[in-house]
């Protein structure tokens, strides 16, 4: 799971960015987790190890009675800079 969204790099290159879930530490009592996400040229560049082009971490509550995975994307999608992003 992952989604492809326009996002500026650290080099101030706007471009189609592979992002995706990189670690979660959470917790089961109202307590926020922790969610680091990075971003790749493409899912290819991810899938040879590349290094990675951009990188955000969120703080949210999730529901563990829930799927995380889904639940951590639709989190992602209600940032402003998310909003067009689309599922791969």
């Amino acid at each position: 799971m992952a989604v492809t969204v326009m996002l500026e790099t650290p080099y101030g290159e706007t471009r189609t960015t592979y992002v995706r879930i990189n670690s979660v530490s959470t917790n089961n009592h109202g307590v926020s987790s922790s969610v680091l996400f990075r971003g790749y040229i493409n899912r290819e560049a991810f899938k040879a190890a590349a290094a990675y082009t951009w990188e955000k971490e969120i703080e949210i509550i999730l529901d563990i009675s829930e799927p995380l995975w889904p639940s951590i994307y639709a989190a992602l999608k209600n940032l402003p800079e998310f909003s067009q992003a689309e599922d791969c």
